[in-house]
């Protein structure tokens, strides 16, 4: 400080007498069950010249405390709300790191932060793995985001402790194995699942139909076993969002697809995918994009697509497909993608008459003109 006032000296002279008087105080550890305490608080604009607020934890281990902190936050918060999440994620941190020393050291800790609803670790540095009971005690938590992160081996199953989950996000890490079937039977109150970007085995598993209320699936880019779509796939009546790009997907596209009549997303790009595309692909209302490139779907388009008024984008190049129907080219749509086929006969006229066509891509095909 370049200029301290008396409030300041004050302020030093109030420390010097608590060092005085705890100087013989020490922490004293005694045996107890090992379960991880972690308590967090925040003091809204405390420090009066920066006005920033303060972040305060504190974790116990057996009831003897181990790790704590008081510290002014790096920004300046607008709301004690702001203030709270801010703690929360450094809390949150100190949280992850410890649980992980104790995982190294064989304890059976536990994190308790039970008031917790909201937590996102996203965009860090954390590595380490997360085991089933990393957030036993977080029995409100409804969305939590370790996306971004250096997180590895298998996908933790967490416990029964979080069952109103609606917002999971473990993308962009290094997670390996199985989904977990905790997922499919726990997590009955979950709305968005994203995984893209692991190195997730196996297959997808025919339990995630069971999430019911589920609204985004994302398992773009993991080195899925060579399987097909499941069956149950179609029980998600309500999801909106499918990123199924990059999975090894085999077999064909399932008749069930068509059940999906709130999907707005469907993306089932870079796969094996082979055979016709259903006809009951025309169900799906609502839809908005559809992408089926890099397959090796074959057949012609079926004329029911004609009939998804609200389709704008539709991608299937990079297949074997060899008939476009004038129902199809005369669509309202602003990208279509049909390169890299077999399409033959004329280029349908109709496609030079929408007036909010913006990319079209026609290349490497049987066009006659």
């Amino acid at each position: 400080m370049s200029r301290p006032g008396k409030q300041h000296w004050e302020a030093v002279k109030w420390i010097l007498r608590y060092l005085k008087g705890s100087s013989d105080t020490c922490l004293y550890f005694i045996g107890a069950s090992l379960k991880l305490q972690g308590y967090v608080n925040t003091g809204f604009t405390g420090d009066i010249d920066s006005r920033k607020s303060t972040t305060g934890f504190v974790f116990t281990l057996g009831g003897t405390t181990i790790s704590w902190a008081s510290n002014p936050q790096k920004i300046v918060t607008l709301s004690t709300t702001e203030a709270k999440y801010v703690a929360t994620i450094e809390a949150g941190k100190e949280m992850i790191w410890l649980h992980g020393f104790l995982d190294e050291l064989a304890s059976n800790s536990e994190i308790l932060i039970q008031t917790l609803q909201n937590l996102s670790l996203a965009n860090n540095t954390l590595n380490g793995i997360i085991t089933s009971r990393a957030f036993s005690r977080c029995s409100h938590l409804h969305f939590l985001s370790l996306a971004n992160n250096y997180f590895s081996r298998k996908l933790p199953d967490f416990s029964l402790g979080i069952t109103n989950l609606e917002n999971l996000d473990l993308s962009n890490n290094f997670f390996t194995g199985k989904i977990p079937a905790s997922f499919g039977w726990w997590f009955l109150a979950l709305r968005f699942l994203h995984l893209r970007s692991n190195d997730i085995t196996d297959s997808i598993p025919s339990f995630l139909g069971n999430l019911h209320v589920l609204t985004l699936l994302e398992l773009i880019s993991n080195p899925l076993m060579p399987s097909p779509l499941p069956l149950e796939i179609g029980n998600l009546i309500k999801l909106e969002i499918m990123y199924f790009s990059s999975l090894n997907l085999i077999g064909t596209i399932l008749d069930s697809i068509g059940k999906l009549v709130t999907l707005k997303n469907l993306d089932l790009s870079n796969n094996s995918l082979f055979g016709e595309i259903p006809e009951s692909i025309g169900g799906l209302k609502i839809i908005k994009q559809i992408e089926l490139y890099q397959n090796n779907l074959s057949g012609g388009l079926p004329e029911t697509i004609a009939n998804l008024r609200t389709l704008l984008r539709l991608d299937i190049s990079e297949n074997n497909l060899s008939t476009l129907s004038e129902k199809i080219a005369v669509m309202p749509l602003k990208f279509l993608n049909l390169n890299d086929n077999f399409f033959e006969g004329q280029v349908p006229e109709v496609l030079a008459s929408n007036p909010i066509l913006h990319e079209l891509k026609i290349f490497n095909n049987s066009f006659s003109r």
